[in-house]
């Protein structure tokens, strides 16, 4: 099964990245995932020491986090996920580039480019 870390500290966009992943997932007859949902770096961190992930979405800018800490942390980490970070602030990508970061977006953020992300971890 893959599992799937979302790191964003914003109600809305959790429901609906949530039913974006199951519907696509689901149109695409990947039945085994799990996503787990951090609001925090403190979550993040506490999911991230008990369990491996393929895929990590996370928002830079946390109610306890504005910095690249957690995304260091989760590539050095985790180096087999696949990170996406996202942010409604103003970020110089080439930052988490240099740590390893492939993908960076931002907000609002073209949902279906961090699905399809998801979808390929998949295959």
């Amino acid at each position: 099964m893959k599992k799937f870390l979302l790191v964003e500290d914003a109600h809305d966009l959790i429901e609906f990245l949530q039913e974006l992943f199951k519907e696509s997932l689901m149109e695409e007859r990947h039945h085994s995932f799990s996503l787990d949902v951090a609001m925090s770096k403190e979550d993040a961190l506490t999911f991230l020491q008990k369990n491996s992930y393929d895929y990590v979405i996370l928002d830079i800018i946390l109610p306890d986090s504005n910095d690249n800490s957690l995304a260091e942390y989760i590539i050095s980490t985790q180096p087999q996920a696949v990170v996406s970070i996202f942010s409604g602030s103003d970020f110089d990508p080439n930052i988490f580039y240099k740590i390893g970061i492939k993908h960076c977006y931002k907000k609002p953020v073209d949902t279906r480019k961090v699905i399809d992300v998801g979808l390929k971890t998949l295959e």
